[in-house]
């Protein structure tokens, strides 16, 4: 007997879920996937746009501006990531073109050489 009921809590299971989703879309849930959607669609679009090389460049204008910005004031001013700056400025220390000089919180950067040099 219980065999024979099972493919009807089946479709009683799926018809409830359809039902629920159906509602959730309706209350306007869902929509801020849409947007999370398009907003990475629009970063992936800047990041495809933007090299490396161009970024180093922007860094670099920035810290001759104002040596003491700190990397998430940075990633803010850029519209990039923490991660992305912290990954940029350790490329851009590696190749002696910009240093950190003193603590943490009350140093400063310093630009020893243009990029394109």
């Amino acid at each position: 007997m219980d065999n024979l009921t099972k493919p009807y809590r089946k479709i009683i299971v799926g018809k409830v879920v359809e039902n629920v989703s159906q509602r959730y879309f309706e209350a306007g849930f869902g929509e801020e996937e849409d947007e999370y959607a398009q907003k990475t669609a629009e970063k992936h679009q800047r990041n495809t746009r933007e090299t490396p090389e161009k970024i180093h460049d922007t860094i670099i204008n920035v810290i001759q501006n104002d040596p003491k910005i700190t990397m998430p004031e940075l990633a803010s001013r850029l519209n990039h990531t923490p991660d992305s700056i912290r990954h940029h400025l350790r490329k851009l220390t590696e190749q002696g073109i910009i240093k950190h000089v003193g603590s943490t919180k009350a140093g400063e950067w310093v630009v020893l050489k243009n990029s394109e040099e």
